[in-house]
This record gives structure tokens, C-alpha cells and sequence, in this order.
């Protein structure tokens, strides 16, 4: 399990300081190695929120009109993205930044789980506690629902700095198939979160497994 925490880490890590980069916090600006930054940030328990089912304004036709949507294909799975947003590939690993503006993006990550032996509850579970070890974490929603056919754990995490002061929002769907495990999440900062929630669900919820 040692290497998949640290595969966490590593990806929380690099949205958590793009979607950072240029705001006041010092701990984001100041970022030269992970060891350190991870040292710098108070770690408290993770804590959930229980809420209630959230009405959601989502004006699918309106985003539909302002872009031009295309079908992106890697490896076993196809996904909706906007033409108008900034797309890096990494075909070799076949995961994905969509940057939706200059900080706030879309990523996937890819797990395999070969000798672990993780059901989506399991990794669902591992994955919050090891955000909640790492950084001061609010879990907002935390549910199962089910896409493309397939079971998905949708979770909605706040990140605070340190001082009760939210400054990044992430949502994640996650799929477990065939001992591979897909996390599509969306970082944003906290100012720019329910604005582009929208478009972000609509791309989350588009992932399609096509092996």
C-alpha cells in the first residue's frame, strides 16, 4: 500500500500547488520539495460533514453553447472535454490535465492495483484518510452512485490553511475495475469552485471505460 499512498501524494501535491500558485499563502509560493512543504502544512484529523442532498444549478444547454465539446480517448477509457480549455496529454500513461482557466483543472489518475486486492469502498476509504493525514481536510460529501454502468464514489473535499481559512475545493469520482483504479478529480481554488462546477461535473460524469 506504501507505493499507492505515495502515488496520492504526489498527484494531491501537484494540483494542490498549481491551484495555489500566485495567491498570499507563503507555504504555496515557497514550494522548492514535497518533504517540505508536507512538514509545513499542520496536520489535523480529517473531518466529514454530514449534508443533505444539494440542489445543484446546473444549466447543461447553457455550457453546451459556449463550447465546442469533443470525445478525448486514452488507453481503455474515452471522456466529453471542452475544445476551449488547455489539454496535456501523457499518452504513455494515458492520464490528463485539462486546465479550465490558468490554476483550477481537471485530472486523472491511474492505480493499479495488482497484489492489493482493493474493492472501490476500500480505495475510496484510503484515499480520504490519506488526504485527511496530509492536509487539513473537510469532507463535504462522500456517496456511491453509479456511472457508465459502473460504481462510482463521488467526494467533495474543502482544504483549509492551517487557520480555518478554506482556500481549495477538489471533487473526485472514482471507478475500480479489473484492479485498476481511475480518480477523475477537479481542483479549484475555493473562490472559483461553484462557477465552474458545472462544466466539471459534466466532464467527470462523461468518463466512459470502453475495455
Amino acid at each position: 500500500m506504501k507505493t499507492i499512498i505515495n502515488l496520492f501524494s504526489i498527484c494531491f501535491f501537484n494540483i494542490l500547488i498549481i491551484s495555489c500558485n500566485g495567491t498570499s499563502d507563503k507555504k504555496a509560493q515557497d514550494s522548492p520539495k514535497i518533504t517540505e512543504v508536507n512538514a509545513q502544512i499542520k496536520k489535523i484529523p480529517c473531518q466529514v460533514k454530514e449534508t443533505g442532498s444539494e440542489q445543484e444549478q446546473e444549466s447543461t444547454t447553457q455550457i453546451e453553447a459556449e463550447n465546442t465539446w469533443v470525445l478525448l480517448e486514452l488507453n481503455n477509457y474515452s471522456i466529453s472535454i471542452p475544445t476551449n480549455k488547455h489539454l496535456i496529454k501523457d499518452l504513455q500513461a494515458g492520464t490528463f490535465t485539462l486546465y479550465l482557466n490558468e490554476r483550477d483543472n481537471i485530472t486523472m489518475e491511474i492505480n493499479d492495483l495488482s497484489g492489493y486486492n482493493l474493492s472501490l469502498s476500500e480505495f475510496s476509504r484510503q484515499y480520504i484518510e490519506h488526504l485527511g493525514s496530509e492536509y487539513n481536510t473537510t469532507v463535504l460529501q462522500n456517496k456511491r452512485t453509479t456511472n457508465d454502468n459502473l460504481p462510482c464514489q463521488k467526494i467533495i473535499c474543502a482544504f483549509d490553511d492551517g487557520h480555518g481559512e478554506i482556500k481549495i475545493k477538489s471533487m473526485y469520482n472514482i471507478w475500480v475495475k479489473n484492479n485498476w483504479a481511475y480518480t477523475l478529480s477537479f481542483t479549484s481554488r475555493s473562490e472559483n469552485f461553484e462557477n465552474l462546477k458545472p462544466m466539471a461535473q459534466k466532464i467527470l460524469d462523461s468518463f466512459n471505460l470502453t475495455h
